[in-house]
């Protein structure tokens, strides 16, 4: 048989043969360099920078995980000229309920924060990208963070259980940042008040008659 010819430009193997379980970037025009974050079913989260030459370097980010790393993040296209109000951020997230941030510069640990078991999903608000939504796919629970302050500002409860702990899948702020969005594994979509905690509709995915039950949902996309 033929093989098939690798043509991408970098191959990078951090994580070694373990899945990788999320991934994020961000391009810095101004250094020329790209910052991809990855999270793995090894209990462990990499930052990798790749150079105008192609040149790697990997870092492996120092918190310490009992499971998966499910989820990764970065604010770095939403913050403004002023660090000290939005300052530049990772999330980590992972299935032993950790919620960690790092300083996207050079890998430093800044905080822990307290939160949803299981966490499936982290992502930022796109105004300064200081607010944090995470969802956990145990409880069905998703929080709202205030990073500066690491205060919880709201818990959003509505999406519910099924009879394996299937919870929330997946989650987002609409690209205004007016609302938030979540969807699970109860086979709807939520639109949340941010403000309020308010759910303002609910989108369902099947009929409750449906003999097979509710279809969850697996992947969600706010950016357009």
């Amino acid at each position: 048989e033929t093989e098939t010819p690798n043509m991408s430009i970098q191959t990078i193997e951090s994580h070694k043969l373990s899945s990788i379980y999320s991934i994020a970037s961000n391009y810095d025009p101004l250094t020329n360099c790209l910052s991809i974050i990855t999270g793995g079913g090894d209990d462990r989260a990499f930052l990798h920078k790749l150079d105008n030459h192609n040149t790697v370097g990997s870092l492996q980010l120092p918190h310490v995980h009992t499971d998966s790393v499910s989820s990764v993040a970065t604010n770095e296209k939403y913050v403004s000229g002023d660090l000290a109000k939005t300052p530049k951020y990772i999330a980590v997230g992972a299935y032993d309920g950790s919620i960690v941030l790092y300083n996207p510069e050079n890998g430093e640990k800044l905080q822990a924060l307290d939160g949803p078991t299981d966490v499936e999903f982290v992502s930022f608000h796109p105004k300064g990208g200081s607010v944090l939504l995470a969802g956990s796919i145990s409880d069905a629970t998703v929080w709202m963070y205030h990073l500066p302050t690491s205060k919880c500002l709201q818990v959003f409860v509505g999406h519910e259980c099924n009879g394996e702990g299937g919870g929330v899948t997946g989650g987002s702020f609409t690209p205004d940042g007016k609302f938030a969005l979540t969807i699970g594994m109860d086979g709807t979509l939520r639109i949340w008040a941010p403000r309020t905690g308010m759910c303002r509709h609910v989108f369902k995915l099947t009929d409750d008659d449906d003999e097979m039950g509710p279809a969850g949902f697996t992947c969600l996309s706010g950016g357009g």
